[in-house]
């Protein structure tokens, strides 16, 4: 499962929770989105987003194990989310 500049969007929905019911147990889903502190003229406003650590936090709340994705993005935080349970 992908989900790209999607988790801020739904900041206190229960995304995090469909992520989980719709990925297999041995399934990942590979959350990218913007990281809040990095400077850059576009994107959502600041006071939406996430830093990688607090991503990392939302889904472990949903059930989720989320691991630095050995990826480098300028303005994004990357993370692989597998289930924890």
């Amino acid at each position: 499962m992908l989900a790209v500049n999607l988790l801020h969007e739904v900041r206190g929905e229960r995304a995090g929770a469909e992520m989980r019911r719709l990925i297999a147990d041995d399934g990942f889903v590979l959350v990218v989105d913007w990281e809040r502190g990095r400077p850059r003229e576009d994107g959502p406003p600041e006071e939406l987003l996430y830093d990688a650590a607090e991503a990392t936090a939302v889904l472990a709340n949903a059930g989720l194990h989320a691991r630095p994705a050995p990826v480098e993005l300028p303005f994004h935080f990357a993370l692989i989310a597998t289930p924890t349970e």
